[in-house]
């Protein structure tokens, strides 16, 4: 930007992830944890991101670990192409 002539004072990068220095984990019960296989995706439901192709490889990824776990949180404009816009499993 600062080729384009645009003055550094005014640019700020704003770096894609978690300041674990804000966001710490938090310590859950066995009873809570987890399946072993386990895919968790947290992000903007936007084509861009393709979830679709993550629910595909999910369902071909089930057949070797029939006891695989697939949690999407999130929300955008692909929302309700997926399990009707609904909290819960599929």
């Amino acid at each position: 930007m600062s080729a384009a002539g645009v003055d550094p004072d005014k640019i700020v990068v704003c770096p894609v992830g978690v300041d674990l220095d804000i966001f710490k984990p938090i310590v859950l019960p066995e009873r809570q944890l987890l399946p072993r296989e386990s895919v968790i995706s947290t992000r903007n439901l936007a084509s861009l991101y393709r979830i679709g192709d993550l629910l595909e490889a999910a369902a071909v990824v089930s057949a070797k670990f029939p006891g695989l776990a697939v949690t999407i949180a999130g929300d955008g404009p692909c929302a309700r192409n997926w399990n009707g816009g609904q909290q819960g499993r599929t």
